[in-house]
């Protein structure tokens, strides 16, 4: 080293300002495992459960980490309460996070992690990562909260973005579109992506501000701890989490009444109820559906059942669906799983056939596979079984994946920690006849039992076509869009070889449903040209029902009852019915169907929301 080197560095000035880091507070020094009591793979169980918190706990070392994942979920009843309420709280969320980052980055150098999140129920605070240090973290995020002032300048900034994600909505792909369309129309309580565009440019800080004591005046603290965290430990989490929101807030426990909402509604029996809409981008070419065919709430015998009947259809579904009649990219059927309410659930989004079209070829699917499981051959569904069996018994591969299963249970009620066995269990015990009778009562197209809905979004290829054709003085609704006469003439061939296979039902409802020979509507549909093309989308044996208002349709429905009543020991009703204008006349089999579609006429226009 040159001597004038170690000159200048011995007599070197002082550089102010530059100095080293301070010590990672968040960095752990203990990686030891606690003691682990009970099975090595046991389920959680309650650790704290008072007027305003319910937690459960688990020293769960199965992965031999020194990690930990904390859930705390804040439920309040002001969260939901209007749309200017769930956007105050996404807000809140988003300013918080907004906040967070710079003062939480050493705790990401250091591997842990969080998130906060808003649902419809309140929002959520959760941490991961090494077990030592994530109190430090968790004490972090709560005292931001308790601590929270609305920066203008911040909220500015987070406003307009907000703003801009929800104008993004409209660009989602179709078949997106339509998954949140049902989740609107099958949640009981739900506002609307249009509503939150309302209403954000009327939040102001001041608002905002004005909105937070009554946010977090009544709440009640639902969480989940599991890891490398001993009992006394995650009780002084929860402890110090209630004392902090208590102390900064003023925060009460909720009254009986307030607890979370997330009913799901119970669609008509004996009828399809179909939503159809223009796609909210008029620039999207494609088009797509989304049909779901109601099993019902947590029960596990109907969930092995609906489990198994996918397990055996879904590859012939694809294999039909997009392999052969080459209807689009994405083709999926699949257990659909809403707030505890089961079903089974296709998905196809296409630019060259009509929405009407593929839910027309997803019905005839189904009774062809209603068919086939009543002739299944022993071997076909003993190896279904085995299959299905090593699915659910697949073990979870990192703590977190664990911890959100376990969530899951807890935030729906269902609380049913061991799932994947018991299902399993009762698998084993389902024979071929009990599937055959299992798939024609929810799927049969002949029974009063199936409760099925289809959600039709339509594409500005099939609209060009449509108004092509009006103008030539052709009237054609369905089928492929494109000028492919082969495969038009193939589908109507199908349609037909399927009509004359099932024979018209008489059934019909009061409200938007086919005459007899299913393919007419009844008079009050408010528009024949609507009627028609809906009466497209179904075979000739359905009676179906318009839905021109989602929230009119609802509250002409029965509702299931909330999974679980996670809050006291309330008795379930077997039948909760929420009804609208004229709901009360509904009488006989097909009273349900009559309610909803008495409600969902009130306006007759197609929804705006």
């Amino acid at each position: 080293i040159p001597r004038a080197w170690l000159n200048a560095w011995s007599n070197g000035k002082t550089i102010f300002g530059l100095h080293l880091p301070a010590a990672n507070p968040f960095v752990p020094s203990d990686l030891s495992l606690k003691q682990c009591l009970g099975p090595k793979e046991g389920l959680p169980e309650i650790l704290v459960e008072g007027p305003m918190a319910r937690v459960w706990h688990r020293t769960d070392l199965r992965f031999e980490s020194p990690k930990a994942t904390i859930v705390l979920d804040f439920q309040t009843p002001s969260a939901y309460q209007s749309p200017e309420s769930a956007v105050s709280v996404r807000l809140l969320v988003k300013l918080l996070v907004d906040y967070l980052n710079e003062v939480a980055y050493p705790a990401e150098l250091a591997g842990l992690g969080y998130s906060i999140t808003n649902h419809l129920a309140g929002f959520q605070v959760s941490c991961q990562g090494y077990s030592q240090k994530l109190p430090v973290l968790l004490d972090l995020l709560l005292d931001q909260l308790a601590a929270f002032v609305v920066k203008p300048d911040r909220f500015a900034v987070v406003q307009e973005a907000l703003a801009r994600e929800y104008a993004n909505t409209a660009y989602q792909q179709p078949y997106q579109w339509a998954m949140y369309r049902a989740e609107l129309l099958l949640n009981y309580k739900r506002w609307h992506v249009d509503q939150y565009q309302k209403v954000i440019g009327q939040i102001t800080p001041a608002t905002l501000t004005a909105f937070l004591p009554r946010l977090l005046a009544r709440a009640q603290l639902e969480g989940l701890i599991v890891g490398n965290i001993s009992p006394d430990e995650a009780s002084a989490v929860v402890e110090g989490a209630l004392a902090r929101i208590q102390a900064s807030w003023g925060t009460a426990q909720i009254w009986p009444g307030e607890e979370k909402d997330l009913r799901v509604v119970k669609l008509p029996a004996g009828v399809t109820s179909v939503l159809v809409e223009p796609g909210p981008n008029p620039k999207n070419e494609n088009s797509a559906v989304w049909v779901v065919y109601q099993v019902g709430p947590d029960d596990l015998r109907r969930n092995a059942l609906a489990g198994l009947l996918v397990q055996l259809a879904k590859r012939e579904a694809f294999n039909q669906l997009r392999t052969q009649q080459q209807l689009g990219y994405i083709v999926h059927m699949y257990g659909s799983n809403d707030l505890g309410v089961q079903g089974i659930a296709f998905v196809i989004q296409s630019d060259k056939y009509s929405a009407a079209h593929m839910a027309l070829q997803v019905e005839l699917f189904v009774q062809q596979t209603v068919k086939r499981i009543a002739t299944l051959p022993e071997e076909e569904f003993a190896a279904g079984v085995l299959e299905l069996c090593k699915a659910k018994l697949e073990k979870p591969k990192r703590l977190s994946e664990l911890a959100a299963r376990w969530w899951g249970e807890i935030y729906t009620g269902t609380c049913i920690f061991d799932r994947q066995v018991a299902e399993v269990e009762v698998l084993k015990t389902i024979k071929p006849a009990d599937l055959a009778a299992f798939a024609e009562e929810v799927m049969g197209s002949s029974k009063d039992s199936r409760r099925k809905l289809a959600v039709l979004i339509r594409g500005s290829n099939e609209l060009e076509q449509k108004q092509q054709q009006q103008q030539i003085g052709v009237s054609s609704n369905s089928g492929e869009v494109s000028s492919n006469a082969d495969r038009t003439t193939e589908a109507t061939a199908a349609s037909a070889r399927a009509n004359e296979a099932v024979a018209p039902t008489s059934s019909s409802v009061d409200g938007t449903c086919p005459t007899p020979d299913g393919h007419a509507a009844a008079s009050n549909s408010g528009s024949g040209d609507l009627a028609g093309y809906t009466a497209t989308a179904i075979s000739a044996n359905e009676a179906f029902l318009i839905v021109y208002d989602l929230n009119g349709f609802k509250r002409g429905c029965e509702v299931y009852p909330a999974a679980g009543q996670q809050h006291g020991h309330r008795q379930q009703q077997q039948q909760h019915i929420q009804q609208g204008k004229g709901a009360e006349s509904g009488q006989g089999a097909t009273s349900d169907a009559a309610a909803a579609a008495a409600a969902n006429a009130e306006d007759g226009v197609a929804a705006k929301l």
